[in-house]
């Protein structure tokens, strides 16, 4: 069907405030055996579900299956697009041909900060020492 496409993750949330977000960190993306077959099939690491989602993709390894845009915008009810500038999307420190960032969207971030990513962590992002 005519501007289908896959997406890794589609995170929502309602308010800035909230504390949620997805995180991979020390992940492996690519293809499953079918659609490494498919030449035809675009897949971006995540897109908007709401103004406020928050995705970061850190420290992982990310196949050449991924569009060079990275992310992709929200196709709201009426089919049109939802330009949500207030996504907060990162990327760190991943590696593989889908980790090129040369053509990613503007609305998203790279960062080589290791005090931003820290934010990140599973210590620092769920209390994940605790």
């Amino acid at each position: 069907m005519a501007r289908q496409y896959n997406t890794i993750t589609a995170q929502h949330r309602e308010l800035e405030s909230l504390p949620t977000g997805i995180v991979l960190q020390n992940c492996t993306i690519n293809a499953t055996c079918d659609l490494e077959k498919l030449n035809n099939v675009t897949t971006f690491l995540g897109r908007p579900w709401g103004i406020f989602s928050r995705t970061v993709i850190m420290e992982s390894y990310i196949d050449n299956l991924i569009d060079p845009r990275g992310w992709v915008e929200w196709i709201g009810s009426a089919n049109k697009s939802v330009v949500c500038h207030r996504p907060y999307y990162l990327e760190y420190k991943n590696k593989g041909l889908g980790a090129v960032t040369k053509g990613r969207v503007t609305w998203a971030s790279v960062t080589t900060d290791p005090n931003i990513a820290s934010d990140f962590t599973v210590r620092n992002f769920i209390s994940g020492d605790q």
